[in-house]
């Protein structure tokens, strides 16, 4: 756990390695701002996005509200 130095927000940073063998991985989006990453990500367009290399062998969960998912 480490703290970031501008605003103390505690964080927890993963390798890919480990993220992968994890039993579950749930993604929480929201707002519009994110939604043509979602939809590059989830219609894989953008492998090389991090968030496109997590793929547990029990697939990831996407928690998205409607501004996020209006591109899907």
């Amino acid at each position: 756990v480490a703290t970031h130095p501008q605003t103390g927000q505690k964080r927890v940073s993963l390798t890919m390695p480990v993220l992968n063998a994890a039993t579950r991985v749930s993604f929480l989006v929201s707002g519009n701002g994110k939604a043509h990453i979602v939809s590059d990500i989830l219609n894989k367009r953008r492998p090389e996005l991090p968030a496109a290399q997590v793929i547990p062998e029990n697939g990831v969960e996407w928690f998205l509200d409607a501004e996020a998912a209006a591109l899907l």
